[in-house]
């Protein structure tokens, strides 16, 4: 199903300013330069201390004090800079207050922590600007937000249906809307006209393995794996099939980075850290997001209710198993009680007169095609009629089967 109208044309539907807009337009040009970008991020005074706080912040690690635009753009990179107005200038038009701020809350919280392990996962790269891994991150899940602004009444009882952990968010929405966040989130970013790296590993962010692994040869197939990868850990962090995701997550460090499990501890260690300071770039409170002991503890727990779940489900199936085969049995043996009552008498238990008739038809054929003769014998009892008239039908009957 294509994505609704209802979304795409909607007033709601999160949009760029004019200043993120014109970012990406000269990061698009090969031609443009850094002074550009300085100037372009000077025409908002709010950008500018948002970028000045950035540079600035333990996310960086910059050892002497940024105090400018002009100094800030060149330590960062444009990509960088491009990057943090994107995030900033969402974050800032969609974190609402009152009932709906839990499920804002928990879109952005699971954007960080997968902006914060592809991130990280970036260092791991050869090729790309590690920026690019957070900003790809950041933007995978862009459609959660997109459904949220624009059809908050169809979708919110589809993430209240996610929190029994038993399937993932995507599938939910295809079984409920007919479409998912990653459709939602292309569009979007289609009509931002974002580079195809960013709408490719949105496309893929929640891939198997094996669908990553036969793109091996994509130029661009580390940040994809560092994208699908991220969505397996923000899952685990602050989704709520923690339990699938851990296991997700140990399936993909495991084959694309050779990570073993006391690695992969050590890198969600590392990710925690890096959401907490995430958090602090983007002004957004991170404290909702347990820490990662508390996090095994509760993936462990539904691994073993879905080991639970899954034996309880294999004998009920076994049960409905036995049930069927001797269902099966009763009423093959019914059929034949049927097929036996069919041509036969029910007093005598002798073949009744349409036993005869379909015999004799058959036989009759048979001699035609033989040229054989067909022979028929009469038996009958004398006098029974006097039998019934004397003694009544009962007697009758009691000679009839003796």
């Amino acid at each position: 199903m294509a994505v609704p109208d209802t979304i795409l044309k909607s007033p709601q539907l999160p949009s760029l300013p004019a200043v993120a807009v014109r970012l990406l337009e000269l990061a698009r040009d090969p031609e443009s330069e850094i002074q550009e970008v300085v100037e372009t991020i000077q025409t908002d005074p709010a950008l500018t201390a948002k970028i000045l706080k950035a540079a600035n912040s333990s996310y960086f690690g910059f050892r002497s004090k940024v105090t400018s635009v002009d100094r800030a753009v060149p330590l960062l990179g444009t990509t960088v800079v491009t990057s943090l107005a994107l995030g900033f200038s969402l974050t800032d038009q969609t974190t609402p207050a009152g009932p709906m701020y839990e499920h804002y809350h928990a879109y952005w919280m699971q954007s960080l922590a997968q902006a914060a392990a592809a991130d990280l996962l970036g260092k791991h790269a050869r090729t790309a600007v590690e920026c690019e891994f957070f900003l790809a991150g950041l933007l995978a899940d862009i459609g959660r937000l997109a459904m949220l602004k624009t059809i908050a009444k169809e979708y919110v009882p589809v993430l209240e249906a996610a929190k029994d952990g038993l399937q993932t968010l995507h599938e939910l929405e295809q079984e409920h809307l007919g479409y998912d966040h990653i459709e939602v989130g292309l569009e979007l970013m289609r009509s931002w006209e974002l580079p195809d790296p960013l709408l490719q590993s949105a496309a893929l962010h929640h891939a198997e393995a094996g669908e990553l692994q036969a793109r091996s040869e994509d130029p661009h197939i580390e940040l994809l794996r560092a994208v699908a990868t991220a969505a397996a850990i923000g899952e685990y962090f602050c989704g709520y099939a923690k339990g699938q995701a851990l296991q997700r997550a140990k399936q993909l460090t495991e084959k694309f980075y050779g990570f073993s499990e006391d690695a992969l501890n050590e890198f969600i260690e590392q990710t925690s850290a890096r959401i907490e300071e995430a958090g602090q770039l983007f002004s957004m409170n991170t404290s909702s997001i347990p820490d990662p002991s508390e996090l095994l503890a509760q993936a462990n727990e539904q691994l073993a209710q879905l080991a639970m779940r899954a034996h309880v489900e294999s004998q009920q199936a076994k049960a409905r198993e036995k049930s069927i085969e001797e269902e099966k049995k009763r009423l093959e043996s019914k059929n034949r009680e049927l097929q036996q009552q069919a041509v036969h008498d029910p007093l005598t238990e002798v073949y009744n007169r349409r036993f005869f008739d379909e015999t004799l038809s058959h036989e009759i054929a048979r001699a035609r095609r033989e040229a054989a003769p067909v022979a028929l014998l009469f038996i009958d009892i004398d006098h029974f009629k006097r039998i019934n008239d004397t003694y009544g039908h009962h007697c009758g009957d009691l000679v009839l089967q003796r």
